[in-house]
């Protein structure tokens, strides 16, 4: 068996082969504190962490920090798709990094599952902006792949990070080039499947910088994500079947379990 094959096209052993690694690492190791999982704190410490860094942005677009942080968990929690299922976790995998004590190489492989988990996510936040899937790139007319950089460009505000010269943007756009840099985009199962190892000193700064990316996927979507929930619950004063993401948004499931 084709390990690295095998895991690119069966997200449900993926997930399930992550998950005994990180279990059979705790229980041989036993130095790692990871806490139970709790959203409430884990909402205050994302939005203490990060509500400096992101005052500007969300006066810019009239949002709340506190409702951006809620949505983001929201979204990750709403999957609805297997091959999205593994979004599910993220919430634990940030309660673990920003509550826990943990070793290099655990934290290592949480990063590595938050990078590679970011299309999955946009994907779901798409779904939840537009009522549809990101659609498919167009052959002989769209250069870009089905890949992350073109699903990137779904968001206009978050794909223009590349070319922005606003000084107001120049952190957010620092930390684009950070993560999904040209050498990235062009090499799609090098972020996609098999995320670059990280200096232990530097994983720290990485590892705030990709939940920047999700934030700021948020913050830029909220109002339009919010609107259409508004529109959905307005209709069903008549006969209405919900569409599969509306009714993950109104009843978003709790974290699977993650018990080390």
């Amino acid at each position: 068996m084709n390990l690295l094959s095998t895991m690119e096209s069966d997200q449900t052993f993926t997930n399930q082969f992550f998950e005994m690694t990180m279990q059979l690492m705790s229980e041989y190791i036993g130095k790692s504190k990871m806490p139970e999982y709790n959203e409430q704190l884990l909402i205050e410490l994302l939005i203490d962490k990060f509500a400096d860094r992101f005052a500007n942005l969300c006066d810019t677009y009239d949002v709340e920090m506190a409702e951006v942080v809620q949505m983001m968990i929201l979204v990750m929690n709403a999957a609805s798709t297997a091959k999205m299922s593994g979004l599910r976790k993220l919430p634990i995998y940030l309660n673990h990094l920003y509550r826990g004590e943990l070793l290099d190489v655990q934290t290592q492989m949480y990063y590595g599952h938050l990078l590679t988990k970011y299309e999955a996510f946009l994907r779901q936040l798409y779904r939840l902006r537009k009522g549809a899937d990101v659609p498919k790139p167009i052959k002989g007319v769209d250069k870009a792949t089905d890949g992350l950089k073109w699903v990137i460009s779904k968001f206009r505000d978050l794909d223009a990070l590349y070319y922005t010269h606003d000084p107001n943007l120049k952190e957010f756009k620092n930390i684009y080039y950070l993560l999904f840099s040209d050498k990235y985009d062009n090499t799609r199962n090098e972020v996609s499947h098999a995320a670059p190892e990280v200096p232990a000193d530097q994983l720290q700064e990485y590892i705030d910088s990709i939940v920047t990316m999700y934030i700021y996927a948020v913050v830029i979507s909220l109002k339009e994500v919010n609107r259409r929930l508004e529109e959905s619950a307005a209709r069903r004063t008549v006969p209405y079947t919900m569409s599969e993401e509306e009714s993950d948004m109104g009843m978003a499931a709790e974290p699977e379990s993650d018990e080390e």
